[in-house]
């Protein structure tokens, strides 16, 4: 188990959540739930060394989001040239 700071998107704010996803990194997208939604949030910092030192009460990553197909396929849709909605041409 780990702790990740994290800020929501549109927010400069840090939260700490623990991880226990081990290939966690920097700059990776979770989904955090709390107050009863779900959220997405962009991982700052790692601790391998988990810092619940605070007088919260923590809670757990809900799952990462792995965009690698995503990307793929916005990669292949600009790379098309039959495609007239590629690169935002209708």
């Amino acid at each position: 188990m780990k702790t990740i700071s994290v800020h929501y998107l549109g927010s400069l704010m840090n939260y700490t959540f623990m991880c226990n996803d081990d290939d966690v990194e920097a700059d990776d997208f979770y989904v955090v739930k709390t107050n009863n939604q779900f959220s997405v949030v962009k991982v700052d910092e790692v601790h391998e060394k988990p810092q619940l030192d605070g007088p919260y009460q923590y809670t757990w990553t809900v799952m990462r989001i792995d965009d690698t197909e995503y990307k793929a396929l916005c990669k292949a849709d600009h790379a098309s040239e039959d495609n007239p909605v590629a690169g935002g041409r209708l």
